[in-house]
């Protein structure tokens, strides 16, 4: 028996809301820090790591990785009579609860961890390929560019979609995947559009000007 569409929507919304969980806020909040008001004002690993130091920094990392992990494994369960796209769909859901959580005001992290946990088990774990592909083009580009990993991750980024695109060239659900995990793609960088900023950020000494007293 085919479950009904609206139990495939129920699930995703679901998956939005489990997004807006945010361990890095809660872990922070326990040493009476809001993470909304420091730094970055990120709940997200980087600027958890002002409060909860190394250790927390690769905590939150985890913990953000296994909830879209946890989103997407369980979809897989529970659609296994819909088509894999609706899996997708739960894990750009639970990217975008990340990322504006309805919990903490609509101020969350910047999706990259709870992004690769979603995205690896689709396709039957076959999301791991282009994590690993962009991983290692991020280590090469560092090395040629001598660029933070950072910055070269946030210049790969784009390809992931055509990475997907080729690996489902012949899935019945090839055009809907692929502009899932562009959308997916999209919501990361306008995460980050800041960092992307910062990169093309060039400083003239000679044209600085003094603030007004």
């Amino acid at each position: 028996m085919t479950t009904p569409e609206w139990h495939h929507l129920v699930l995703v919304l679901l998956a939005y809301l489990i997004g807006g969980i945010s361990p890095g806020y809660w872990l922070a909040l326990t040493r009476g820090v809001d993470l909304r008001a420091v730094g970055t004002q990120s709940t997200g690993a980087s600027n958890a790591a002002r409060v909860l130091g190394q250790r927390g920094f690769y905590a939150v990392i985890f913990l953000d990785a296994l909830k879209g992990m946890a989103v997407t494994v369980v979809a897989s369960h529970i659609m296994t009579d819909a088509p894999d796209l609706w899996q997708f769909a739960a894990a750009l859901a639970v990217v975008a609860g990340h990322i504006w959580p309805i919990w903490l005001g609509f101020r969350g992290g910047k999706g990259v961890s709870t992004f690769y946990g979603a995205w690896c088990p689709l396709l039957d774990w076959g999301g791991f390929i282009p994590a690993i592909i962009l991983v290692l083009l991020c280590l090469v580009s560092k090395y040629i560019f001598r660029r933070s990993f950072k910055n070269t991750w946030l210049v790969v980024q784009p390809l992931y979609p055509a990475i997907i695109w080729w690996l489902t060239r012949n899935h019945p659900d090839h055009l809907p995947i692929t502009l899932l995990s562009t959308a997916v793609v999209l919501l990361i960088l306008f995460a980050h559009r800041r960092n992307i900023a910062g990169m093309f950020k060039t400083t003239h000494p000679a044209r600085q000007t003094h603030p007004a007293t």
